[in-house]
Formats: C-alpha cells, structure tokens, sequence
C-alpha cells in the first residue's frame, strides 16, 4: 500500500491529477492486456514446428543411440501455450525416440530410416499428446547407427544373503540369464571379463528366495538386458561336528609331510530329518601335489568319499601348513 500512495503522489506532483485515478487506469489496462494475452494463448494455431530428435534401439551389431540428431518438421495444430511450451523445450533439450527394430528400414551402411508413414504412427512420440499433426513436411527421416563389437560375458551375482538357524541354501544362486551381450568399442570389450549385479541383502531365509536385479551399468558399454531373475532353493538342515585326523596322499617315498595342525573339526551341513550319520564314513587328507604347487606350503584340506546325503561341509581351518621332511 505504501508503494501506491508513493506512486499516486509521483502522478499527482507531475500531471496535476488525482494519481489513484491514474493507478486505477493502468492497473486496468495491466488487467486487459494478461486477459487479452491468456485468450490469445488459448486459441487454436496451426503452424510449422521443427523438433531435433536422437532414436534409440536395440539392433544387432550396432550402437544402442543414433550419432546424429536429424530433426523433422511438420505442420501441427495445438493451443498457443503448447506452441509455447513446445518452442522452450526444443530450445533446452532433444526428443528421445524409443524405436523397435521392425520400425526402422535399412538404408545404405550405417544408415536406418523411418518413412512418413512410420513418423505419423510416433508423431506424437515426437511432438506430443498436445498436438495433431496434419502433415510431415519431413517425409524420410535418417538415423545413422554405428557398427559396435560385442562379446558374451557371465553375470556375478553380488549379495549378503543368510538363513534362519537351521536352514541352509540346498544350492547357489541360479541366475536367469546367467550371461549378457555386451557392446562397445573393442578397446574396451577386451577388459571386461564379468559383469556384476547390485548388491542383494536377504537375511533370516527360511523358504526359497526369488527376485529380480538390476546389473551395474559399465562405462562405455551397453548390456543386451539391464537385470536378471535370480532363486535359491532354502530347507531344513541339521549341523553335526567332528574332528579328524589329516592323512596324506600321493607323497614321494622316502618323504615324510609333517603337517599344521594334523587334526581339523569339521562340520557337515545335512537335510532334516536326518537319515544317517555322515561321520562315521569320511576321511580327510591333504594331497602331496598340492604342497608341491603351492607357494608358501599350505595345502587345501580334501573330503574322500563323502558321505550321501551331505549338502556342503567346512572345516576349520580350511587350510593347514605343511613341512617336508627328507
């Protein structure tokens, strides 16, 4: 309020007239001009809108995006806002096309084109639900689709997954897929060797475990499915603990191994309800060619004849030292 009587008596002090008057004036020509200009905006207009448009697809051998950024042009009918809005948006960004590969014609080398019949089935892909198209002034649209390498590399699946006491995972994890396409420049394809998942966190299992995750997306690559379908089978288990004396196999005559330390506990992992007692019949040992391969002479502890009906076993340690004697 005290900005207008500011400005009223400015008016007054120069034209010698009341200055509300002349507030009151302007205030209502402000007022015709926003309903003039808002019914002018509301109004139908048809008229030539050009879009610079980037197609997207997945075609064998070729790169996943278009390199070039043709644009097309058609006469189009809409209300003055959506002219507006649409004439912003064009100065600020490109519309992105998701084609599938039975839109596209094959054109000569790295070129794939749509016809006016295909663009007028997108047209408002490309310009809008807004607008009505009443016909393309482009009537052959090019994309260019560089040839890119590919290879096939496994998936690793990455998680912390566990299960409520006794339950175990009777299997690994299944992965479906459980390989990918991946595309690129061959510079980078020879490094890659695996993709990974996102991490998956499940605790407390106690039925089989069913889900779907995305894979990590790789710089300057593009994957032929952006997640997989992965399960494991959870049941009933029963843990049962012994220790063993280590033998040793396959050892030179006239050498004697000594090994650290030369008794493990092991632990078996077995389905409930339990139908025998795996104990009793394994045998653990070490193998003379696994010192002899190894580095710093530790030996990985082996099961002989495992017993039926175990689903995995661990002992502790896992990995002894060993000591050759002549």
């Amino acid at each position: 309020m005290k900005g207008w009587r500011t400005f009223a008596d400015w008016i007054t002090r120069t034209t010698g007239t009341d200055g509300r008057d002349w507030a009151a004036l302007l205030l209502s020509l402000l007022l015709a001009f926003s309903v003039w200009f808002i019914h002018n905006l509301g109004q139908v207009y048809i008229s030539e809108v050009t879009v610079p448009v980037k197609a997207f697809c997945s075609l064998d051998g070729r790169a996943g995006s278009s390199s070039n950024t043709p644009e097309v042009t058609a006469i189009c009918k809409a209300s003055g806002f959506n002219h507006v809005r649409l004439g912003w948006y064009i100065r600020n960004h490109t519309r992105k096309l998701h084609l599938d590969a039975s839109q596209l014609h094959r054109g000569e080398g790295e070129l794939f084109y749509l016809t006016d019949r295909e663009l007028q089935e997108i047209s408002h892909s490309i310009f809008g639900e807004s607008f009505v198209t009443d016909h393309f002034i482009t009537d052959t649209l090019f994309f260019r689709f560089p040839e890119e390498n590919c290879r096939k590399v496994p998936v690793e699946f990455v998680g912390d997954l566990s299960c409520k006491p006794q339950y175990t995972f009777s299997e690994g994890i299944v992965l479906d897929p459980d390989s990918v396409v991946v595309f690129g420049e061959p510079s980078v394809l020879d490094a890659i060797r695996s993709v990974r998942t996102e991490s998956v966190i499940r605790m407390d299992v106690s039925k089989d475990l069913k889900g779907s995750v995305g894979i990590r997306p790789v710089k300057d690559v593009r994957l032929s499915v952006g997640s997989v379908r992965y399960r494991a089978k959870v049941q009933r288990c029963v843990e049962l603990t012994q220790s063993y004396h280590l033998k040793v196999r396959n050892i030179p005559e006239g050498r004697e191994l000594v090994v650290l330390p030369s008794e493990v506990k092991v632990s078996f992992i077995c389905p409930f309800p339990l139908e025998s007692d795996p104990r009793e019949q394994a045998v653990f040992y070490v193998d003379y060619a696994d010192f002899e391969a190894s580095y710093r002479g530790r030996c990985m502890v082996r099961i002989d004849r495992e017993p039926d009906g175990v689903l995995r076993w661990t002992s502790d340690p896992e990995m002894v030292e060993c000591v050759v004697r002549e």
